[in-house]
């Protein structure tokens, strides 16, 4: 875990550091679930979707980097063959 707490228009965010310089950012969410620094494990619960931050309602901002840069989520996730969807409703995985 990279971070975990407010940041400006992005209101409550979680950044999660993964191998080889990706990483991924949750924000906007209405609840953070975990602690700056703590160590997370595949399917943990990172937070609750929101509208913190700057925002109209309640989403999830999702983004995907490699050292730094954006990435497209859509060809990243459809590659390694993850689940879009949580089979639980509102929840950040």
């Amino acid at each position: 875990m990279r971070f975990a707490s407010r940041r400006g228009g992005f209101g409550k965010l979680v950044i999660v550091e993964h191998p080889l310089g990706f990483e991924t950012r949750y924000a906007h969410l209405s609840r953070i679930a975990v602690r700056d620094g703590q160590r997370v494990a595949a399917g943990q619960e990172l937070g609750t979707m929101g509208s913190t931050g700057v925002s109209t309602g309640v989403h999830l901002h999702f983004e995907m980097r490699f050292r730094d840069r954006p990435l497209d989520p859509l060809k990243a996730l459809r590659a390694s063959h993850m689940p879009l969807v949580s089979a639980r409703s509102g929840l950040v995985w």
